[in-house]
């Protein structure tokens, strides 16, 4: 850092005489990140991350339909109580809210553990050209938003519940009460 790798090569040429052979780290990086095993290797991860986040989604909202008659039963019932709209809110966020803090906890963890994991028990030297293994890095961007993405399935999921206990006619489920 802060010599002119030029002058040192030059300077090396000088001491030893004869014929040698240079590497310097910034070009051995950029030759292994122009590779196309690294390109589709990133493709392949983001690809993956990205299939992970829309599964986990899918997971919150299939969570929330599954028990939706159920909840919308409840609802109807509390609603007949006096129960009002932010109280119906509550409800559907009650049910809601540990799954979501759950799975951030569990994903934070893993998502901890696991490069742990990778780095201490796989050289990754060779991926990276370097003279040691990598250090971790947490991508504090792409950590918030994987945090919002979750986030937001779950308020989908806490709206979609509202709407969808709102729609149940107290009625109808009081009727259902009766058979």
């Amino acid at each position: 850092p802060g010599y002119d790798a030029a002058a040192v090569i030059d300077r090396v040429g000088q001491i030893i005489g004869g014929t040698f052979s240079v590497s310097l780290l910034d070009a051995s990086t950029d030759e292994i990140r122009s590779s196309p095993a690294v390109t589709a290797l990133q493709v392949a991860l983001l690809s993956a991350v990205g299939i992970a986040i829309a599964l986990s989604a899918v997971a919150v909202l299939v969570v929330a339909g599954v028990t939706r008659d159920a909840r919308s039963r409840v609802i109807a019932l509390l609603r007949t109580m006096g129960m009002g709209r932010r109280e119906t809110r509550g409800v559907v966020a009650w049910e809601f809210v540990p799954l979501g803090v759950t799975a951030l906890v569990a994903g934070g963890a893993l998502g901890i553990l696991l490069p742990l994991l990778i780095v201490f028990s796989i050289d990754l030297r060779p991926f990276t050209g370097g003279g040691g293994q990598p250090s971790l890095f947490i991508d504090p961007v792409l950590s918030a938003t994987l945090v919002a993405i979750v986030l937001a399935a779950l308020a989908l999921a806490v709206i979609g519940g509202v709407l969808s206990a709102r729609a149940t006619s107290t009625a109808t489920v009081l009727r259902m009460g009766e058979d």
